[in-house]
């Protein structure tokens, strides 16, 4: 598969399980006196609702630096890390003259991860750091300070970061001076804080409630840190179960999400629905199919992507889409994809316009194709327009009706689209759900030669790739389907 530009993958479990959906040196970097590796059995500042019996367990301290030296060997990732002593003291007989600086403007994430710090840094060492934020501060090198986000303190220092290489979980460390600058936009400020906190004090997470953490610190040496690290699957969503269903804190140190933080508030998977009428509730369904039954499939299950071939009739659901589009965009400046995808039924639009478009294409995703990308481009001008900073991705679904390509097989084995209207617009993701997979069995399987025919047949389509895999089997819930061994080989074979 070709180096996919921006790759947005939704991984479960260490990257990539299943989701139950129907459709070098001393990290420590410092002298520390006591008790190392406490097996006090302490309740952490997360609001997990654990009982005495799930208290969280300090395990002895892990390898990260290592394991990542290791990782970043491999090409085409981001995992740069040069990690040194200094002579500087972060704490000297227990106390700190350190402060952590959020930025003014702070939407939330870096007070949070500021916090964050705190709590595992208090365990550590029984000492709180002062939070303040970047009003009036210019940086010098003497100054004392743990610097999250992008702020004016940063700018001052003049520390100069490509966010948009970064994404939005992708993070900086920088050691200049005496200050520490962990430069991130979203999930990258907390993802940047715990890196930091793992070499400060071997601080790692390994379940909900078992972790490693160096106690009873008094005496911690500031590291000279210059780290890039960039997720190879940039989003990795936890598959039902503990870490999906606790707090985003919980999340948050095991390096997942709900769909809720992937997703833009209202407009998750099987969301075609809600977008073009505004609401899935029975009775604003019945009065639009009244005013617009062209809207809706033969069987009023789905959308009809063609309007049944009423050209009026296209426009106004194009337009009645694009204006709730830019409703939904407003209402959550905090997430930027948008699932523009069918509902989760087996069926499709049977209309002679969409038969005639079937026949053309092989495959009902045509339709949803077309119309999406004119709704995602009225949706771009209307950003550009309006000078909204914001980059909006619309997702559509590979699954069941749309499952496969509008592409021909070469005789050279690649595939190619059947014409320009079948390709996405670059601001289009294809979201594969491949339902009739064998996930048990390794990607390279014979069992699983459709799947990957169906991975390489929609490569000319879209640049951006999203992936859903399944750990349940929904005809016997209770049955065991083990995925663990399949996890490595399909993360190489999507990347």
């Amino acid at each position: 598969m070709r180096k996919i530009s921006k790759i947005i993958c939704l991984f479960l479990i260490i990257i990539f399980a299943f989701s139950a959906v129907a459709c070098g040196s001393d990290p420590s970097n410092g002298e520390q006196s006591g008790n190392n590796q406490s097996n006090n059995q302490e309740q952490s500042g997360d609001n997990n609702g654990g009982s005495d019996k799930d208290e969280p367990y300090v395990a002895p301290s892990g390898n990260y630096i290592q394991y990542n030296s290791q990782i970043a060997n491999v090409s085409g990732t981001i995992h740069e890390r040069k990690i040194a002593n200094t002579n500087n003291k972060i704490l000297s007989g227990g106390n700190s003259l350190y402060k952590i600086v959020i930025p003014s403007d702070d939407g939330g994430n870096a007070l949070k991860s500021a916090r964050e710090f705190n709590n595992v840094f208090s365990e550590a060492t029984g000492k709180q750091l002062p939070i303040i934020t970047d009003d009036g501060l210019t940086y010098n090198s003497s100054d004392k300070y743990i610097s999250l986000g992008e702020n004016a303190l940063s700018k001052s220092a003049g520390i100069n970061v490509d966010y948009k290489v970064l994404g939005s979980q992708g993070y900086e460390i920088l050691t200049k001076g005496e200050t520490v600058f962990i430069s991130a936009k979203s999930k990258g400020i907390t993802y940047g804080v715990y890196d930091f906190l793992n070499t400060l004090l071997n601080y790692e997470v390994y379940t909900v409630y078992y972790y490693s953490l160096d106690k009873n610190v008094k005496e911690l040496n500031l590291p000279d840190l210059d780290i890039k690290e960039v997720p190879d699957f940039e989003y990795r969503i936890a598959p039902f179960g503990s870490v999906f269903s606790l707090s985003s804190e919980t999340r948050n140190k095991m390096r997942f999400i709900h769909t809720a933080e992937y997703f833009i508030k209202e407009c998750q998977t099987h969301s075609a629905f809600r977008i073009a009428f505004g609401s899935e509730e029975t009775d604003i369904l019945d009065a639009a199919f009244v005013e617009h039954p062209k809207w809706f499939s033969t069987d009023k299950a789905q959308l009809c992507y063609t309007a049944h071939g009423d050209n009026a009739e296209y426009k106004a659901l194009i337009e009645q889409s694009v204006e709730n589009c830019k409703a939904y965009i407003l209402a959550d400046p905090y997430h930027n994809i948008l699932s523009f995808s069918q509902r989760d039924y087996n069926t499709w639009c049977s209309c002679p316009s969409c038969q005639a478009l079937y026949k053309k294409y092989g495959t009902d995703a045509a339709s949803q194709i077309i119309f999406i990308n004119e709704v995602a481009e009225k949706v771009e001008n209307w950003i550009k327009e309006e000078e909204i900073d914001r980059e909006i991705m619309f997702d559509i679904l590979v699954y069941h009706k749309t499952e496969n390509a509008p592409t021909r097989k070469n005789a050279d084995g690649t595939y190619s689209p059947i014409d320009d209207k079948v390709v996405l617009r670059d601001n289009v993701q294809l979201f594969f759900a491949p339902i009739f997979g064998d996930y048990v069995s390794g990607i390279m399987s014979d069992k699983n030669a459709n799947m990957r025919t169906l991975f390489e047949s929609w490569k000319p389509i879209s640049k951006n790739y999203a992936c859903w895999g399944y750990d349940s089997h929904f005809r016997a819930y209770l049955s065991s389907y083990d995925t663990f061994g399949s996890m490595q080989d399909m993360c190489k074979y999507l990347y």
